[in-house]
C-alpha cells in the first residue's frame, strides 16, 4: 500500500486557510507581508498554485500519464500573478485559497497508487503535499496580522 501521509497535512492546511478566513476583515485587506506582498495578493498567491495543481493533475490523469510534465519557471509567473493579485480583497482572496486547496487535495487524493509512488520518484514533495506551499505562506501570513493588530 502507498502511503498516503500526505493527505492529513493537506487537509489540515486547508482547515488553517479556513480559519484565517473567518477571521479576515476589510481592514486586513492591505496589511503588508514583506516589502512585495500582502496578506491579500498572498492568499490570492496560495489560490492560484492550488487551482494549478488542480487542474494539472486533471489534465494528467485524462491523458493517462502518471505525473506532471516540467512546469515553467514559477517566478516570471508569480510577477505577472501579484499585478492581479493585489487589488483582491482579502477575505475573497482567503476563500479562493480555500476552495482551490479543497479542489487540489480532492485530486491529490485521488490518484492512483502508481501515481502517487511516480511523483514522490520525481522529487517533487510539493506535487502531492501541498501543506508545504501553503504552510510557508500562511506562516509569514499569520505573523503579519500578529504585527498587524499589535500581537508578537
Amino acid at each position: 500500500m502507498t502511503d498516503r501521509a500526505f493527505t492529513a497535512s493537506n487537509e489540515a492546511s486547508s482547515l488553517r486557510i479556513e480559519r484565517l478566513a473567518e477571521r479576515l476583515t476589510a481592514s486586513d485587506d492591505d496589511v503588508r507581508v514583506d516589502a512585495d506582498w500582502t496578506v491579500a495578493a498572498l492568499l490570492g498567491h496560495v489560490a492560484f498554485w492550488d487551482r494549478f495543481h488542480a487542474v494539472r493533475w486533471q489534465a494528467v490523469t485524462a491523458a493517462g500519464r502518471l505525473v506532471p510534465r516540467p512546469m515553467p519557471e514559477a517566478d516570471p509567473i508569480n510577477d505577472a500573478l501579484y499585478r492581479i493579485l493585489w487589488r483582491l480583497p482579502a477575505r475573497a482572496a482567503a476563500e479562493a485559497a480555500l476552495e482551490a486547496s479543497r479542489a487540489s487535495n480532492a485530486a491529490i487524493a485521488s490518484l492512483s497508487d502508481a501515481s502517487v509512488d511516480a511523483a514522490r520518484a520525481s522529487g517533487m514533495p510539493r506535487l502531492l503535499d501541498r501543506s508545504l506551499h501553503r504552510s510557508e505562506h500562511l506562516d509569514a501570513i499569520e505573523a503579519a496580522l500578529a504585527r498587524a493588530h499589535g500581537g508578537a
